[in-house]
Formats: structure tokens, sequence, C-alpha cells
């Protein structure tokens, strides 16, 4: 996949094209999806310091977005946003 291969000669993804990304393995129901998903989560959970209850409520986003792709992708843009944290 072409996504892939991009994302593999970068250093580092921003959270914004991962999340870019990862909306793309969610309207193609790629297989890869799901670990990529927990992966999003896992970094967003981290990198934002989120507390448990925003961290559940981030990976529960993550597992709905194939079935609501861009008003799920919505609500996750805040948490996605260079130096921002929602709330």
């Amino acid at each position: 996949m072409l996504i892939s291969a991009a994302a593999a000669d970068l250093q580092h993804v921003a959270l914004d094209d991962a999340l870019r990304v990862l909306l793309v393995l969610a309207e193609k129901s790629d297989a890869r999806y799901e670990r990529a998903a927990a992966r999003f989560a896992a970094r967003v959970t981290c990198e934002r310091r989120l507390a448990l209850a925003e961290a559940r409520y981030v990976l529960a986003l993550a597992e709905a977005l194939p079935r609501s792709p861009d008003a799920i992708a919505e609500l996750l843009r805040p948490y996605c946003a260079p130096g921002r944290r929602p709330g």
C-alpha cells in the first residue's frame, strides 16, 4: 500500500497524519486496521498524557471509526492537533 510505504520513509509521523492514515485503513476495511487503531490510541494517550477516562474514550473512538469515519475523525482531531490537548 502506498500510504504504508510513504509512512515508512518518514522518521516521525505526526498524530494528525497518523489519523489520516487510520481513516484510509478504516474506509478500505484494511486487515491492518485493528492493530493500527490500537497503536494510534496508545500514541495519543502517551503523547497527550491522557487520563484513564480520556484514553478509554480515544480507544473507543478508534474502534468505532470504521462505522462512521467522517464524524468520528472529527471527534479525534482535537487530540491530534500539535501542541494541544482537548479539554
